[in-house]
């Protein structure tokens, strides 16, 4: 109770959080939601690509490698809530700032 007091500088009783479990919540980190749905046509023609590489690489023909990047921005973090087990509370993306990947 300690961490959530300093990490939220709020004040929290622990009949609140009695109260809060006994009902079903969690305390969890709210989803961000995409701005826009992305393109249907461009989703599907990417799945196919690669749908085919992957089944390339069944067949011996090539290896293939996935990449991750990581990159720093100036978009506000994701704030934590209660939330109701087994739902998702959804945020609207930000506006993007630069960033820069590394």
């Amino acid at each position: 109770m300690q961490a959530l007091e300093q990490e939220t500088t709020k004040r929290v009783s622990t009949q609140t959080i009695k109260r809060l479990k006994k009902k079903r919540y969690v305390w969890k980190r709210l989803k961000q939601s995409p701005a826009k749905a992305p393109d249907p046509h461009k989703y599907e023609r990417s799945k196919g690509f690669i749908d085919h590489l992957q089944q390339q690489e069944a067949a011996g023909v090539c290896a293939l490698w996935y990449f991750d990047v990581a990159g720093f921005c100036l978009t506000p973090c994701i704030p934590y809530a209660w939330q109701p087990i087994g739902d998702v509370i959804t945020v609207p993306a930000a506006g993007h700032g630069q960033r820069l990947n590394v």
